[in-house]
């Protein structure tokens, strides 16, 4: 019954991070669909729904829970702080919004058919990075940024979109990039953060390009209706998916979903968050007694990340790919298959010893994931009209959703390469726009350092009429 009364909390307490976005979104303090609401929604999937699910049923995967009472009481215990502190360091900001407030803004939105054009580019470089880079060294970058191209190209195609709900040329272009990208991401991948991120960057273009200044009930109400098809299509490919064959091309993969690809199946994986709640109870009850803690390691690998094994051989791997080995995990290819604990297992298997129990490191991850998405946030906010910053920022929402999951440092690291590549290119294009003055949109970012705050700037009636128009045509 205790367990059962845990995992009651744990929902509680991701329902009530969802209530709180929808809340900043009413009050026009926070934009509902955000690098920081990407990554809660992460979080309540991977930490709370996953864990919870895991005590309420009392089933861990094939890992053993020796005292599940105190360890889910302690994972609780370090999920509500992590969120507490979280939050709070992402509204302080302590410097670093300020800092993007130094970073070159562009405004410039241009027409449609100059916007189509670029997606077919974003579209055509995202296939030659994926595909036509061969040296091993630099084909594991590049292959997440042709992903980030992807993204953008299907984040282009949303912006378009969602001012012309009803033009059949503008969905069929729609339709067209979508389907090439969606083939692009899935071609030899195993992993679900590419499909994620390509059909996810449609939705976010469609919320910054009209659906962020409807009323809220018309944003919800979209939203929902529109997340029906990839949400469908990320639970077939996660039950068709299998550790022994992960290199199919695309033909493979929609072969494997229609044969062997099972809806409700896959929705269930989603909700059980690919058992990280149990790997992460199993950390905590572990760390410091099957194996050693390494203290922020998380960090550290962040930073040698980029280091080629093949010039460093004894670059140390992540516990993701040791934790099938440390629990002694039968039937599980070993370094084929992941187990990654998440964000609150990775801080108490990198304590700083095993009495300190990854609290002190559990904060700090907060505050530094919480700036790092702050940072970008704000630069979204700055220039937040224009689709030559929000969608690449938007480009790698995959690693920004799996974060919480992990391997936190790779995923952060990823996004970090595949946004700043394309939001440099784009930034580049905008300026130069406005240079020759085209279609200067007027600022309506969101003030994110306080809750009560109204917005910087409302929209233009223009801009909200023009828009009206445009779907009503």
């Amino acid at each position: 019954m205790a367990t059962q009364l845990l995992a009651i909390y744990l929902w509680a307490l991701g329902i009530y991070l969802l209530v709180k976005m929808v809340r900043q979104h009413r009050a026009q303090t926070h934009d509902l669909m955000s690098l920081r609401n990407i990554f809660l929604l992460g979080f309540i999937v991977f930490q709370l729904s996953s864990s919870a699910v895991s005590l309420f049923v009392e089933v861990y995967f094939k890992l053993t829970i020796r005292s599940p009472v105190w360890t889910g009481l302690q994972f609780s215990a370090m999920c509500t702080i992590f969120v507490i502190v979280f939050l709070w360091a992402y509204d302080r900001g302590w410097g670093v919004g300020k800092f993007a407030n130094m970073i070159p803004v562009t405004r410039a939105e241009p027409g449609m058919f100059f916007m189509m054009a670029l997606a077919i580019v974003f579209t055509a470089v995202g296939i030659a990075l994926r595909f036509g880079v061969s040296v091993p060294l630099v084909a594991l970058v590049t292959q997440e940024m042709g992903v980030g191209a992807a993204a953008v190209a299907c984040g282009i195609a949303g912006w378009l979109w969602g001012r012309r709900l009803l033009n059949p040329f503008v969905l069929t272009f729609v339709v067209v990039v979508a389907g090439v990208n969606v083939m692009n991401s899935i071609t030899g991948a195993f992993g679900r953060r590419g499909l994620v991120a390509v059909l996810v960057g449609v939705v976010w273009g469609m919320y910054y390009g009209y659906w962020r200044y409807l009323p809220l009930g018309q944003v919800v109400r979209r939203m929902v209706v529109l997340s029906v098809i990839p949400l469908m299509l990320v639970a077939l490919f996660s039950s068709a998916r299998t550790p022994l064959k992960i290199k199919r091309t695309a033909g493979e993969h929609i072969q494997a979903i229609t044969s062997t690809g099972q809806l409700g199946q896959g929705i269930i994986l989603l909700l059980r968050g690919q058992e990280t709640g149990a790997a992460a109870l199993w950390t905590i009850e572990n760390a410091g007694r099957s194996f050693e803690t390494r203290p922020l390691f998380t960090i550290w690998y962040f930073l040698v990340y980029p280091v080629p094994r093949g010039w460093w051989y004894q670059k140390p791997m992540p516990l993701a790919i040791w934790l099938p080995y440390y629990a002694n995990v039968s039937g599980v290819p070993k370094g084929i298959y992941t187990m990654p604990p998440g964000i609150i297992g990775n801080a108490a298997a990198e304590a700083f010893s095993y009495y300190e129990g990854g609290w002190i490191v559990l904060v700090i991850y907060a505050v530094a994931f919480a700036l790092f998405l702050r940072f970008f946030d704000q630069l979204i906010q700055n220039s937040v009209t224009s689709p030559f910053v929000v969608l690449p920022l938007g480009a790698s929402l995959g690693q920004i959703l799996g974060l919480a999951r992990g391997e936190p440092s790779q995923f952060a690291f990823l996004y970090l390469v595949s946004v700043v590549a394309f939001w440099g290119l784009m930034l580049l294009l905008g300026k130069l726009l406005d240079y020759m003055g085209v279609s200067r949109a007027p600022d309506v970012g969101f003030d994110l350092s306080d809750d009560q705050q109204e917005p910087v700037q409302t929209p233009d009636e223009s801009v909200e009429a023009s828009a009206e128009e445009s779907v009503k045509a």
